[in-house]
């Protein structure tokens, strides 16, 4: 990053990355070339923008392709434990400014994309605990078959 600390909530990282590098992960040329196209990304302004999510739903069916989100449900304190565990350098300003960090976070599920009539449109895996994750991977995994 143009010797800039590796931090994405730095100033730097928002002019000269953050956008187009989001850009690039709608990697919709991959659905050239195969059916089923996963993206791992937060999208965290993204996921709750509607204007965004419809246009990319647009983009998507010129592809003959649907949007399915995969909302990831963990309370901020697990997640406060796995960054620590985890001890990576992109989370040091995170965890030293937390309550800051916190405060920009939304831990609530975008139920702004749940359509009652789709029924893969937004799928919720629970993640404090394997126990939770177990069960919850198996009910998507049954939606996700049920619509191949």
């Amino acid at each position: 990053m143009a010797g800039q600390p590796f931090e994405c909530s730095s100033d730097f990282f928002e002019q000269y990355i953050r956008n187009p590098e989001y850009d690039c992960i709608v990697a919709l040329e991959a659905l050239d070339y195969e059916d089923i196209v996963l993206i791992n990304a937060p999208f965290t302004r993204e996921i709750r923008n509607m204007e965004y999510i419809l246009n990319l739903k647009d983009r998507l069916r010129e592809k003959n392709a649907n949007l399915v989100v995969v909302w990831v449900e963990t309370s901020p304190e697990i997640v406060h434990e796995r960054m620590i565990l985890r001890n990576s350098e992109r989370d040091t300003w995170k965890l030293a400014h937390w309550d800051e960090y916190l405060a920009e976070c939304n831990f609530n599920i975008p139920s702004n994309l749940d359509d009652p009539k789709i029924k893969d449109d937004l799928l919720i895996i629970k993640n404090d605990n394997r126990q939770e994750l177990e069960v919850s991977m198996k009910e998507v995994l049954d939606i996700l078959e049920d619509n191949v």
